[in-house]
Formats: C-alpha cells, sequence, structure tokens
C-alpha cells in the first residue's frame, strides 16, 4: 500500500516522474523502482523525512499514506501517485527463553492472539488506516492524485519483480524459500 508522493511535481508521467529526482525508499522494493525509473533513492529514516523534503534535500517519497498523519508529511508531499510499491510488513518476535520464562497464564494469552485470523483481521485494520489516511489528504487543498493502471502495474512487476524478489532473497535468511512459499500459496489462491 506504500504510494509514490512528490513535493513540487505533479505526477503526470506516472512512475517514470520519478526520473532526474531524489525519492526517500525506505524499502529494498521503493529502491528497486526508483532507479528503475531513473530517480536516485536515499535512505532517510521516516522521522527525518519530513525536514529532507523541506529543505529540498528529497523530492519526494515512497511510502503509505497512513504514516502521513503522524510525520505531517501531508505539509510537504503535494502529489500523490495512488500505486501498489510495496506493503507493510510487520512481525513481532520473542526469544524462546523468554518465552518459555513467561507464566503459562501469560504464554496462553499470547498464543491465543497468535492466529492467521488475528493477522487477517489486523491487515483489515491496516488497510482501513491507510484509506482513512488517503481521504485525510484528499480533503485538503493543493494536492492532487493519480493512480496507476493496471497495465502500468504488469509493467512494473515485469521491469524490476525479479530484480525485487532476487534482493529479498539475499537480504534475509531463508529469503528464496520464502518466496518461493509465497507464490505457490498466490498460485493456489488463483
Amino acid at each position: 500500500n506504500s504510494a509514490l508522493h512528490l513535493t513540487d511535481t505533479e505526477i503526470t508521467a506516472g512512475l517514470s516522474s520519478v526520473s532526474g529526482k531524489t525519492i526517500i525508499a525506505p524499502s529494498p522494493s521503493a529502491v528497486e523502482i526508483t532507479k528503475g525509473e531513473g530517480g536516485t533513492p536515499i535512505s532517510v529514516n521516516v522521522t527525518e523525512a519530513y525536514e529532507a523534503l523541506q529543505r529540498g534535500a528529497a523530492d519526494g517519497m515512497i511510502i503509505p499514506f497512513s504514516a502521513f498523519p503522524a510525520f505531517r508529511l501531508d505539509e510537504v508531499l503535494n502529489h500523490h501517485y495512488i500505486a501498489p510499491l510495496g506493503g507493510m510488513l510487520g512481525a513481532v518476535f520473542m526469544a524462546k527463553d523468554a518465552y518459555e520464562a513467561l507464566s503459562d497464564e501469560a504464554k496462553a494469552a499470547l498464543d491465543a492472539h497468535s492466529t492467521c485470523e488475528d493477522t487477517h483481521e489486523f491487515g483489515i485494520f491496516m488497510d482501513e488506516w491507510n484509506n482513512g489516511a488517503i481521504e485525510m489528504v484528499k480533503a485538503q487543498e493543493g494536492h492532487t492524485f493519480s493512480e496507476m493502471s493496471a497495465e502500468e502495474i504488469d509493467g512494473v512487476i515485469e521491469a524490476v519483480g525479479d530484480d525485487i524478489l532476487a534482493s529479498f532473497a539475499e537480504a534475509f535468511p531463508g529469503g528464496k524459500p520464502l518466496i518461493d512459499e509465497m507464490i505457490m500459496q498466490l498460485d493456489a489462491a488463483k
């Protein structure tokens, strides 16, 4: 649910609008998309993004709208391209010995809320949060919006999809088997 956002340039040419621009790219997929379209990806912590955008150190950012309220990004990012440019990923890990040290009651509480159903419900919550943030920004003056077509989505997948998957497989232990399983599950769901 990440989208492309620019400070001063209306997005009329889709992703190619990043050509020649410096884009805050907080994920491997955002880096590959930015580079693939002729932009320069930079790494800036989201807590420092406002200042980097305000001072012209960056021309835009690839990030979900859900970050806008907390970091006031709607004050510096005015032009938005709604496109599937990466999603939110969250995980909570706990050391096995720390888990084992918990009381049976605490273990039961954690186990009861660690299901696929909980994950699905949280995904719905995050989608609703992101959609609410989009509506918040749309209600403000001075913002423009465009949206990626299905054909453009296919083009991005073809252009950088393999690079993104290879980057993930290389960067994360067990990445390749995880990608293979994800693709198998997606194919089965079709």
